[in-house]
């Protein structure tokens, strides 16, 4: 899917879709690259968010048909961005890091009542 000229994959984890763009895809997951909810996750946020806390390794959680990150990446489908790659989602990573995860989980599903 093409939006703005940007590429992104919609993605999936547990039961939760989100949309993964490629531009955003930092090394060692460290940019947030998937938007979920309005919100902006890194990999292992969205693979947190998504019920799957204790799985090491987000590559094989996050899924795009069915087919696991580390399956694109290993083909050659995807690529991150090369380790001395100097843009402001490698060099600071998610602005949530100081938020946990468990407030993270908490703020995205917590319903609103009027």
């Amino acid at each position: 899917m093409y939006r703005d000229g940007e590429v992104i994959l919609e993605v999936e984890c547990g039961g939760n879709k989100g949309l993964l763009y490629l531009s955003r895809l930092c090394q060692g997951s460290k940019g947030p690259c998937i938007l979920f909810r309005d919100t902006w996750l890194t990999p292992n946020e969205f693979q947190y968010v998504s019920g799957r806390e204790t799985a090491k390794d987000w590559k094989r959680s996050i899924r795009h048909h069915g087919k696991s990150m580390k399956l694109l990446l290993a083909k050659g489908v995807l690529s991150v961005h090369p380790p001395v790659c100097d843009c402001s989602g490698c060099r600071i990573g998610s602005p949530l890091v100081s938020e946990s995860y468990d407030s993270l989980r908490l703020r995205l599903y917590t319903v609103r009542v009027f």
